[in-house]
C-alpha cells in the first residue's frame, strides 16, 4: 500500500497470518536484521542512527514496534493487529492502516 502523508508518500504491507502469536516470536528475532533486510524493499539509503533499537508503543490497544531513521519521518513500524502482520514506513501510516484494519 502507499500511504500519503505531508512528508511524501510512505509504503506499508498488510499480510494476514495463521497464527499471530507463532508470527510475534519470528517478528521479535526478526528485528536484528530487518533494517537491513529491507532496505532494498522500500527504506532506500535511510541511515538508522548508530545504536538505535527497536522500540514499544500503543495506538488503539496494539502493540507497535518501531525503529526510527534518521530522518525523523521514516521509520520501520510493525504490528499484529487481529491476524495481520503490519509493517510501515512511519509511524502516520502505521496509525492510518490500524484504524483502516480495525474499522468494522
Amino acid at each position: 500500500l502507499l500511504y500519503a502523508q505531508e512528508q511524501g508518500s510512505r509504503l506499508g504491507i498488510v499480510l494476514k497470518t495463521n497464527n499471530a502469536d507463532i508470527f510475534k516470536i519470528y517478528l521479535t528475532s526478526w528485528e536484528a536484521t530487518m533494517a537491513n533486510d529491507l532496505k532494498p524493499l522500500f527504506l532506500g539509503e535511510n541511515a538508522i542512527q548508530p545504536g538505535a533499537e527497536f522500540k514499544s508503543g500503543v495506538y488503539k490497544e496494539v502493540d507497535i514496534r518501531y525503529l526510527n531513521f534518521i530522518d525523523s519521518t521514516l521509520a520501520i513500524d510493525y504490528a499484529l493487529v487481529g491476524d495481520y502482520f503490519v509493517i510501515t514506513t512511519s509511524k502516520e501510516s502505521m496509525y492510518g492502516v490500524i484504524d483502516r484494519v480495525l474499522s468494522p
